[in-house]
Protein backbone atom coordinates (compact mmCIF):
# COMPACT_ATOMS: atom_id res chain seq x y z
CA UNK A 1 0.00 0.00 0.00
CA UNK A 2 2.90 2.13 0.83
CA UNK A 3 4.25 1.76 -3.25
CA UNK A 4 1.43 3.28 -4.22
CA UNK A 5 0.92 6.98 -5.28
CA UNK A 6 -1.71 9.37 -4.79
CA UNK A 7 -1.44 12.34 -6.42
CA UNK A 8 -3.26 15.46 -5.63
CA UNK A 9 -3.81 18.88 -7.22
CA UNK A 10 -1.30 19.69 -3.55
CA UNK A 11 0.80 17.03 -4.30
CA UNK A 12 2.08 13.42 -3.40
CA UNK A 13 -0.29 12.51 -0.42
CA UNK A 14 1.67 9.35 1.34
CA UNK A 15 -0.49 6.31 2.88
CA UNK A 16 0.42 4.00 5.21
CA UNK A 17 -1.69 0.88 6.54
CA UNK A 18 -1.78 -0.68 10.20
CA UNK A 19 -3.98 -3.18 11.42
CA UNK A 20 -4.59 -4.19 14.56
CA UNK A 21 -6.67 -8.42 14.48
CA UNK A 22 -7.48 -10.15 17.29
CA UNK A 23 -8.17 -14.38 16.89
CA UNK A 24 -10.76 -16.26 19.18
CA UNK A 25 -10.62 -20.27 18.76
CA UNK A 26 -13.12 -20.48 21.85
CA UNK A 27 -16.33 -22.09 22.86
CA UNK A 28 -19.56 -21.16 22.26
CA UNK A 29 -21.13 -18.94 25.02
CA UNK A 30 -24.30 -17.07 25.57
CA UNK A 31 -26.35 -14.81 24.63
CA UNK A 32 -25.57 -12.67 28.11
CA UNK A 33 -21.67 -12.82 27.04
CA UNK A 34 -21.27 -11.86 23.40
CA UNK A 35 -21.76 -8.05 24.41
CA UNK A 36 -18.47 -8.46 27.09
CA UNK A 37 -16.28 -10.37 24.96
CA UNK A 38 -17.23 -8.50 21.46
CA UNK A 39 -16.02 -5.35 23.67
CA UNK A 40 -12.59 -7.33 25.01
CA UNK A 41 -11.92 -8.32 22.00
CA UNK A 42 -12.19 -4.69 20.42
CA UNK A 43 -10.09 -3.69 22.86
CA UNK A 44 -7.24 -6.25 22.35
CA UNK A 45 -7.48 -5.34 17.91
CA UNK A 46 -7.45 -1.94 19.10
CA UNK A 47 -4.34 -2.48 21.20
CA UNK A 48 -2.63 -4.23 18.23
CA UNK A 49 -3.22 -1.46 16.10
CA UNK A 50 -1.39 0.65 18.06
CA UNK A 51 1.21 -1.70 18.31
CA UNK A 52 1.73 -1.59 14.29
CA UNK A 53 1.68 2.13 14.35
CA UNK A 54 4.10 2.28 17.07
CA UNK A 55 6.28 -0.62 15.46
CA UNK A 56 6.98 1.57 12.37
CA UNK A 57 3.25 1.32 10.42
CA UNK A 58 2.24 -0.89 7.56
CA UNK A 59 2.00 -3.98 9.09
CA UNK A 60 -0.45 -6.37 10.98
CA UNK A 61 -0.61 -6.70 14.51
CA UNK A 62 -2.56 -9.79 15.59
CA UNK A 63 -3.90 -9.89 19.64
CA UNK A 64 -5.51 -13.42 20.55
CA UNK A 65 -8.24 -13.46 22.81
CA UNK A 66 -7.55 -14.72 26.17
CA UNK A 67 -11.49 -15.68 28.06
CA UNK A 68 -9.92 -15.59 31.18
CA UNK A 69 -8.10 -11.99 30.96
Amino acid sequence: IEALELHTPTGRVPITSSFGVCTWNGNAMSSEEVEQVAKRMMEAADAGLYDAKENGRNQVKVRPFHEDA
